[in-house]
């Protein structure tokens, strides 16, 4: 029978001291991978993309083609609003595996947030790379579940093709897909855009309006203009919705279609808003009683659980009464939380606000959140009043919509009344409300204003 080894024998220590080197190895590949890894999608991380990329662009052969992605997913930050982070990471886990095999002799990486990168294999040309890009896109068609609730995001896609001598860095690659992700997102979202030398100067626009805007909002440039609503039975004025104006003390009026995207993307919104209701109001409670205000709130707002709370200070500040306020919100900014916008729509409900949903029938129209959201009134969009002469579909659509305002028990309003034979045909069909250049265009007084404010010729005489 042989006698068991020592704990002190020769060969109970080499024995000791492989396991040791053992664990030092498997420490040092898990530091490793660490340090080269996103620890939650097991994704590349931004270094270990970039030491890809660099391989991928100076060891190439001349005539290789590649292409550097950079992702964002659209609709993101709602998923961990109103599910909790928990849901965000499986999301964030749950794309990353759909996309990550689907690039062989490429990478994916994870830079952090919901922002990801992708370097392709070798293509043969630029819709080589669109096809990688348009399955990217795919990818986060189907819900993701969670706890048996389906999340619906979208994704967004920057393009900047390797094989272009100027790409003399992957900096420089990053920095070309970050201006065509940004050109992806103002296409409207689930969007694909490649880098072109066009784009530099919309980038170079928009860092301009970006820093002007901020002057803008100190300096009191953005300012409110108004558009009578009229009541289509008795064409008395019944109401101005306030719409955001910024008077540029060089250029001019610059387009609300040019810096509104802006304000929301830099987080300026909520200082635009509240600069043009603060404004509105303090004019509008001057008005006669029964005259209402209407304000424009954005998708952005309607995300912040404390909207409600800081309108209804903005009210309260300025002595203006909770049932002459009237917010409108389009559909498409339901679509993003519906949860938080239904409990904001709630609380200025109850404190006495109206709420319209704007622009009715142009987005994603549901019962469902006439149903859910309990508004007040509805606003049909003006591309369809302006195209009734030349279609029976519009004509269609109307009629239904002023049906369903019906049965709903709301309001009915609609925007881009330019013509009397129009107004003649609504008024007949029972719409209650209407807004158009045959009432008026916007301008920065109402017909209510023929005398100064107190606070105004306080003003002027100091």
């Amino acid at each position: 029978m042989r006698a068991s080894a020592s704990p002190h024998s020769p060969s109970s220590s080499i024995s000791g001291c492989a396991l040791r080197f053992r664990r030092q190895q498997q420490a040092e590949l898990h530091s490793r991978r660490l340090a080269l890894h996103d620890q939650l999608t097991g994704l590349a991380n931004r270094r270990n993309f970039e030491s890809f990329a660099e391989r991928a662009m100076f060891e190439r052969p001349a005539a290789e083609k590649r292409a550097v992605f950079l992702i964002d997913l659209d609709h993101f930050k709602p998923v961990n609003d109103a599910h909790g982070h928990a849901a965000g990471d499986k999301v964030l886990i749950d794309f990353a595996s759909r996309i990550e095999g689907h690039f062989p002799g490429g990478l994916v990486a994870r830079f952090g947030g919901d922002e990801f990168a992708a370097i392709t294999p070798p293509l043969g040309d630029e819709q080589d790379a669109l096809n990688f890009a348009r399955y990217v896109i795919a990818a986060v068609q189907a819900p993701f579940d969670y706890n048996d609730v389906a999340l619906r995001i979208g994704a967004s896609v920057g393009v900047a093709m390797i094989g272009d001598d100027k790409v003399d860095s992957v900096g420089e690659a990053l920095r070309r897909a970050d201006i065509a992700l940004y050109e992806a997102k103002r296409r409207g979202r689930r969007q694909i855009a490649v880098y072109e030398s066009a784009l530099e100067s919309a980038v170079q626009a928009r860092s301009w309006m970006e820093a002007e805007l901020k002057l803008a909002l100190q300096a009191g440039d953005i300012v409110p203009y108004f558009q009578p609503i009229v009541d289509l039975a008795t064409r008395d004025v019944i109401g101005y919705e306030a719409l955001a104006r910024w008077r540029h003390q060089t250029r001019g009026m610059i387009n609300p279609a040019d810096f509104i995207p802006i304000a929301e993307q830099t987080g300026q919104i909520q200082e635009v808003c509240e600069a043009i209701m603060t404004q509105a109001v303090t004019l509008g409670r001057f008005w006669p009683a029964h005259v209402m205000l209407s304000v424009n709130l954005s998708p952005v707002q309607l995300r912040d659980k404390d909207l409600a709370q800081k309108l209804l200070a903005i009210l309260a500040a300025h002595d203006f009464p909770a049932s002459r306020l009237e917010v409108e919100i389009t559909e498409n900014a339901l679509i993003t939380d519906l949860m938080t916008a239904k409990t904001n729509i709630e609380a200025l409900r109850a404190a006495g606000v109206s709420v319209a949903l704007d622009d009715f029938g142009t987005g994603a129209s549901t019962l469902n959140h006439l149903r859910v959201c309990q508004f007040d009134k509805i606003k049909i969009d003006q591309t369809f009043v302006q195209s009734m002469a030349d279609s029976n579909d519009s004509i269609a659509i109307i009629s239904a919509i002023i049906g369903l305002s019906r049965n709903f028990n709301l309001r009915c309003t609609a925007e881009g009344i330019e013509k009397a034979s129009d107004l003649e045909l609504l008024s007949g069909w029972g719409c209650a409300e209407g807004q158009g250049y045959l009432f008026g265009r916007p301008a920065e007084r109402t017909a209510f204003e023929t005398v100064t404010a107190p606070e105004d010729s306080a003003a002027a005489g100091r």
